[in-house]
């Protein structure tokens, strides 16, 4: 299941995609203290991986945005997504940014990987024009598709003054279309309904934590009887 926001530059998708991480490391510490507490062999819960990565602005000394940064979550590395100067004319741009392709990458794909975990959780901010520069990076996106189990959480881009992007619309579209059997949520964020679709997005987070909370519980209990 993957629950993303979408919107507009500026709209508060990252915020969004941030407060959601913070509710999902609390649930996380929750569900693991419990297990430790029982340490019993047939307690229902399992440890909950969780990784991805969130962009940071990079402000100059008079706070105007020079650039972001991608922060990996389960590393705690931090690189270089983006700059508006500084970077190789070669490299790939976006808007005004140049991007970082190697940077992004050395700690984006790391942070992508299926390890196996009965139950786990990714955050991307964002599948966007900037990050899809990388090819390696939408092939793990696209991967991700294949393993039911795994909970995404993120933000992928919307369409700019007409202008979209043929690999999110399969994202968001593909289900329905039968281009792939992911069920992909997503919810559309703007400066005027921001408080709102912050709750209603929360809210569905929660929602499905517990659905990954109860089938965590029957993985480990169907691989105990067998």
């Amino acid at each position: 299941m993957w629950l993303l926001c979408t919107g507009q530059p500026s709209c508060g998708k990252t915020t969004l995609v941030k407060k959601a991480l913070d509710r999902i490391l609390e649930w996380q510490h929750s569900e693991d203290a419990c297990l430790d507490r029982k340490q019993a062999p047939n307690a229902s819960h399992t440890k909950i991986v969780v990784s991805g990565f969130y962009t940071d602005e990079v402000l100059d000394g008079n706070r105007r945005r020079i650039g972001f940064d991608i922060v990996g979550i389960a590393s705690g590395k931090r690189g270089i997504l983006s700059r508006k100067s500084g970077l190789p004319s070669s490299y790939p741009k976006t808007g005004q940014y140049s991007m970082d392709v190697a940077s992004f990458e050395d700690i984006a794909l790391a942070e992508l990987n299926v390890n196996g975990a009965t139950s786990q959780i990714i955050i991307i901010d964002e599948i966007g024009r900037m990050e899809l520069h990388s090819q390696k990076f939408q092939a793990a996106v696209e991967n991700l598709l294949q393993h039911q189990h795994i909970l995404v959480i993120g933000a992928v881009t919307a369409p700019i003054y007409g202008h979209r992007v043929p690999f999110c619309d399969y994202i968001t579209d593909g289900y329905e279309l039968k281009k792939h059997s992911m069920l992909v949520e997503f919810m559309r964020i703007k400066k005027s309904n921001r408080e709102t679709i912050t709750t209603d997005y929360l809210d569905r987070l929660e929602d499905l934590l517990n659905e990954l909370k109860v089938q965590g519980g029957a993985n480990k209990r169907r691989r105990m009887k067998s």
